[in-house]
């Protein structure tokens, strides 16, 4: 099954590069409500880790954002 979906790929490769993946892992995510659930836990803690990085990169202490940033 595996060399199959494969080969599919090869063959419609121009068809497969037109495909817009970032709403179809969208459409995937929302399509249940358990993988609902999991997504938006996933993108409040990335909010979260987020706004602590942007907070710590703009801290007097650790020298502005260009410190924060390793510069």
């Amino acid at each position: 099954m595996r060399l199959n979906n494969v080969a599919l790929c090869y063959v419609h490769k121009a068809i497969l590069d037109k495909l817009d993946i970032k709403k179809l892992m969208q459409e995937f995510v929302l399509r249940k409500e358990n993988r609902r659930l999991i997504m938006l836990i996933i993108q409040n803690i990335l909010l979260k880790w987020f706004d602590e990085w942007q907070k710590s990169t703009r801290s007097p202490a650790n020298g502005g954002m260009a410190h924060g940033m390793g510069l």
